[in-house]
């Protein structure tokens, strides 16, 4: 597996959904293992967040989450363990952010538990959709993954006004190679997904808007 490949889950032990109760599920080896492949991949993709943090915080985010609903793997809501991992990987990454934000402006406070009325992903963005989301994310070349997820959900200092300019910095490139490549980048994610009618007008290298 590469560095920037998803994380898969392990070889599924039991049937999916898990025949057990969501309460006894997230107590297993099985869901334990499978929070920890997603943190070391995170942790290996961006160093400089600490995800210990992260996945303590998604722990203590989950409990409450399937104490407040009996029936979190009811209704089709995970149809494969493939959207259920997605699920993980985008609530641990959230954590992380929340973390690594309130680390930076409070650097001798506490941290506090997230409570169970506080979503660490969308309702709106199915397990399904998520995971076709990284897997067209994953599709795309080093240079636009990385400009493309650093604009989209990436970290910057506090203070940082100008985020192209601090992550064309980062990158080593410049502000009209990060901007054709986030633009690519959008356009095949965008495809990938099936939105592309949803797409405006394409620019011209010269800032213009191409004709029709």
């Amino acid at each position: 597996m590469s560095r920037r490949d998803p994380p898969d889950p392990p070889p599924p032990a039991d049937a999916w959904p898990p025949e057990e109760s969501a309460d006894r599920f997230i107590r297993s080896e099985r869901f334990a293992l499978l929070v920890l492949m997603v943190v070391e991949h995170l942790a290996t993709r961006y160093p400089r967040m600490d995800f210990s943090v992260a996945a303590g915080t998604f722990f203590e985010w989950i409990d409450r989450r399937v104490a407040s609903d009996p029936g979190f793997f009811g209704s089709g809501r995970f149809p494969s363990e493939r959207s259920f991992s997605s699920y993980v990987h985008q609530a641990v990454w959230n954590a992380g952010r929340l973390a690594d934000r309130q680390r930076r402006r409070e650097r001798r406070g506490r941290f506090e538990p997230f409570p169970a009325r506080v979503d660490l992903v969308s309702n709106e963005l199915g397990p399904e959709y998520l995971a076709v989301l990284h897997d067209c994310i994953d599709r795309l070349s080093d240079l636009e993954r990385e400009v493309f997820e650093r604009l989209t959900q990436g970290e910057w200092p506090d203070g940082t006004d100008d985020r192209a300019g601090y992550i064309a910095s980062v990158l080593r490139c410049s502000h009209d190679d990060l901007a054709a490549a986030f633009e690519s980048a959008s356009e095949k994610v965008m495809d990938c997904l099936g939105l592309k009618d949803q797409r405006g007008p394409r620019r011209r290298k010269g800032g213009g808007r191409a004709r029709r």
